[in-house]
């Protein structure tokens, strides 16, 4: 794991969820309504001026029991 990967795996162990990654909403269109019907949340992280790639810190995530419930948190 590089650097900056392993920046966001620290910061999402100490849950410090305003720096090292970002959360963006990526809308989800009924286009025969042309309503938007829901939506999902996209990770990444960021380290300096790096864009990290859940690819790189998702799956340490997962292996060590880090990911959380968003929505409890």
């Amino acid at each position: 794991m590089d650097k900056s990967a392993h920046y966001v795996v620290r910061c999402v162990e100490n849950a410090k969820f305003d720096v090292g990654i970002d959360f963006v909403i990526q809308p989800i269109f009924d286009l025969s309504r042309f309503a938007c019907i829901g939506g999902e949340v996209l990770v990444r992280g960021t380290h300096r001026r790096n864009v990290v790639p859940p690819v790189e810190f998702i799956q340490h995530l997962e292996e060590n029991g880090t990911i959380v419930d968003m929505a409890t948190t």
